[in-house]
C-alpha cells in the first residue's frame, strides 16, 4: 500500500515541477513533456517493484528441522496418548442406574399414554366430522343416489344450454330471450329438510 502511495506521490511531484515551469516560462506543457515525465516515474516504480531475493535452502531446512518431530517421538507420544484416551474409557459406567420417574417406554403408564392419546384424537376428529351420526348405510345410500341423480340432472340442462347458446345468433335481443327463457340454475332445498323447518 505504501508503494502505491510512494508511486503517487512521485506523478504528482512531476506533474508540480511541469506545471512550475510553465508557470515560469509562460508556454503550455507539450505532450512530449508529460509522456517523457510519466515515463521516468514508471520506470522508477518498475525498478522498485521487482526487488531480488537470493535464498539459502540449506540454513533454511537446519533452521526447520530442529522444530519437526523425529519418528521416536511421533511413536512415544502416540503411545502416551492411547494409553490416556484408554484410562478415560474405563472411568464411564457401563450402565446407569435411572432415578425418579422418566417419560417413555420404560414404564406400562408410558406405553398406555403412547397409544392411547392417538387413538382418543382419531375418534374426536371422526366425530367432529360426523362419521358417528345416527343415520342407517339404506338411508345414507339413497340420499347419496338422489344427490347423483340431481346432479347428473343439473349437468344435463347445464349442456342444453350451452347447446342453445351456441346454436343461437349472438345479438342483443337473443341474449335477453336466453336470459329470460334459462335463469341461472338454483338448487331447491331438499324435501326432508323442509319438512323439518
Amino acid at each position: 500500500m505504501q508503494e502505491l502511495f510512494d508511486d503517487i506521490n512521485a506523478l504528482r511531484r512531476g506533474i508540480e515541477a511541469l506545471n512550475k515551469r510553465t508557470q515560469e516560462q509562460g508556454k503550455p506543457v507539450s505532450r512530449a513533456e508529460l509522456d517523457d515525465a510519466l515515463a521516468k516515474v514508471q520506470a522508477a516504480v518498475r525498478a522498485q517493484a521487482q526487488p531480488s531475493f537470493t535464498l539459502d535452502y540449506e540454513k533454511i531446512a537446519q533452521r526447520i528441522q530442529g522444530h519437526l518431530a523425529t519418528p521416536a517421538a511421533l511413536g512415544e507420544t502416540l503411545s502416551t496418548g492411547t494409553a490416556q484416551l484408554q484410562a478415560v474409557v474405563d472411568r464411564i459406567p457401563r450402565a446407569v442406574a435411572v432415578e425418579g420417574e422418566v417419560l417413555g417406554f420404560t414404564s406400562w403408564k408410558a406405553a398406555a399414554l403412547v397409544a392411547v392419546v392417538p387413538l382418543v384424537l382419531v375418534l374426536l376428529t371422526q366425530a367432529t366430522m360426523g362419521l358417528f351420526s345416527q343415520v342407517p348405510q339404506a338411508k345414507y345410500d339413497h340420499l347419496l343416489s338422489v344427490a347423483q341423480a340431481v346432479g347428473a340432472e343439473r349437468d344435463y340442462y347445464q349442456g342444453q344450454i350451452q347447446q342453445f347458446r351456441k346454436t343461437m345468433s349472438t345479438t342483443k335481443a337473443m341474449r335477453q330471450t336466453t336470459r329470460q327463457l334459462f335463469p341461472p340454475y338454483v338448487p331447491s332445498a331438499p324435501a326432508e329438510k323442509k319438512g323439518q323447518e
